[in-house]
């Protein structure tokens, strides 16, 4: 023991910070090693929020890690006959809205019920499916966030009786610390999510329907009053900060680096309208008909006696122009 004593020495000073970052380096790489990979995505999703980088890449990202922890949950309950049913319910509800709104919109397009357009109505409801899985599953999403705790809190109070709660996820390391971080990014995600499915609490002032402007209308001077007043105050502030830049064309974005959901709504709007437009003039329309059309146009025969014709046109809000008019053929000549 002596000896032992006596050949101990302390490490010499220049070695001391050497020492130090191994020692350091290595309890982060023993860290990295009991992390799952959603733990890892979680971890980076964090290091993107403290770095305040934009918060759609922390959306992705935790939304990626929510699903690689919970898809074996998934399979587990794919696996079970409730679960099927649920999952199944689940898919039918999507599937059900989605054809609804493929129709009202195809409808809308083309100007004749979707029944005489089978194959673009099959179409649009491929379009509007991952629009409704989003909505759908936002709403999931927030009833799952408001229950979690009421779970928690019941699992709390039976403890004591000898029920624990059932282990959702495989991992054992940092639970406790991942249920904390995987709460503070699905609030992330679902702002995205219902950001997304069109929720915005933002009134258009020149819109008649919108909040604001009933309130404008209504009959209370004093409401109306302090409605003005905020958005004249709004309205200086920007006018200030443009004054203060010496550039004409300053333009005030606030979250220039995120994304501009407006944008997104419009431009899923029109394209999902457009592409129904051409899949109906290109595919389920006719080149050729028993009835007199125009010579760039397409035809869909709606019965005996009318036709709808589809003709390009980039005047038109969505590239095509659909028409209903008389059959006129061999059996009903134009001259009758």
């Amino acid at each position: 023991m002596f000896a032992r004593i006596k050949s101990f020495k302390l490490p010499k000073p220049t070695l001391m910070p050497k020492l130090f970052f191994q020692q350091f380096f290595s309890r982060i790489v023993a860290i990295r090693d009991q992390l799952s990979l959603a733990q890892k995505l979680y971890l980076l999703a964090i290091l993107l929020l403290l770095l305040k980088q934009p918060l759609a890449w922390v959306a992705t990202i935790s939304l990626l890690a929510i699903l690689l922890e919970f898809w074996p949950v998934f399979e587990k309950v794919w696996h079970s006959l409730a679960g099927k049913a649920v999952l199944l319910l689940f898919y039918a509800i999507i599937a059900n809205f989605a054809l609804a709104n493929a129709s009202a919109v195809v409808n809308e397009v083309v100007g004749v019920p979707a029944q005489h357009f089978n194959y673009t109505h099959n179409f649009a409801i491929l379009l509007y499916i991952p629009a409704w899985f989003i909505i759908i599953s936002g709403i999931v999403m927030f009833v799952v966030q408001i229950m979690s705790p009421m779970y928690f809190v019941l699992m709390w109070l039976l403890k004591p009786l000898g029920i624990h709660s059932p282990k959702l996820v495989a991992y054992q390391a940092f639970h406790r610390m991942t249920f904390i971080i995987r709460v503070i990014l699905s609030v992330i995600v679902l702002y995205h999510l219902w950001m997304l499915i069109g929720i915005d609490l933002e009134d258009d002032i020149d819109d008649p329907k919108s909040h604001i402007s009933q309130v404008l209308i209504d009959d209370d001077e004093q409401v109306r009053e302090e409605v003005l007043a905020q958005l004249e105050q709004a309205d200086s502030a920007i006018d200030e900060k443009a004054l203060a830049n010496d550039d004409a064309d300053v333009h005030v974005d606030i979250n220039a680096d995120e994304i501009d959901f407006k944008q997104v709504h419009q431009d899923y709007y029109l394209g999902v309208r457009k592409a129904i437009g051409y899949f109906a003039f290109t595919f389920e329309a006719d080149t050729f008909s028993r009835c007199d059309k125009a010579e760039d146009a397409h035809v869909v025969e709606l019965n005996d006696y009318e036709i709808l014709e589809i003709v390009p046109d980039n005047q038109s809000q969505y590239g095509y122009s659909f028409l209903v008019k008389k059959c006129f053929s061999a059996a009903f000549p134009l001259n009758k």
